[in-house]
């Protein structure tokens, strides 16, 4: 359940100029909860100057993250709603509204938790919501519905 690693303090509504600094504001909670250190910030940006936006996965949705390492202390996710959705550079899917963080300390817990995002976001109830959403809590309830 998606709602064992997104705490409802880590989710945000902000704005931002550009995509590096609404992955940078998206992160900032985790780091705030030491649960990534700032380096694992770098590597996620570093990846989306390398590899552009691979990371926006859905319309209007991004998931920022990098390899699981040293830098990760914990499997969690972090959500910042955009006040005014911005372009990543992908053809299909801009402009992003939502950006996800994720970061998982080993390749295991990476790949269930991409799973478990993944699945949310394949859920049509989920995306409307999301894409409605107006405020934090709409935002962290559109993500953890269904979960008890």
């Amino acid at each position: 359940m998606l709602k064992n690693y997104l705490d409802r303090q880590a989710v945000k509504m902000c704005s931002a100029k550009d995509w590096q600094e609404a992955i940078e504001k998206a992160a900032q909670p985790l780091i705030e909860e030491k649960k990534i250190e700032p380096a694992y910030l770098q590597r996620t940006l570093e990846n989306v100057r390398q590899l552009g936006a691979y990371i926006v996965l859905a319309k209007g949705i991004a998931v920022a993250h990098a390899r699981p390492g040293e830098d990760v202390s914990a499997s969690c996710v972090s959500m910042m709603g955009l006040e005014q959705p911005i372009p990543f550079g992908h053809k299909q899917y801009d402009p992003v509204h939502i950006v996800l963080m994720m970061a998982a300390p080993d390749d295991t817990a990476h790949i269930q938790l991409m799973m478990e995002i993944a699945q949310k976001l394949s859920q049509t109830e989920v995306m409307q919501a999301l894409e409605k959403a107006e405020n934090e809590d709409q935002l962290f309830a559109a993500m953890t519905w269904g979960e008890e």
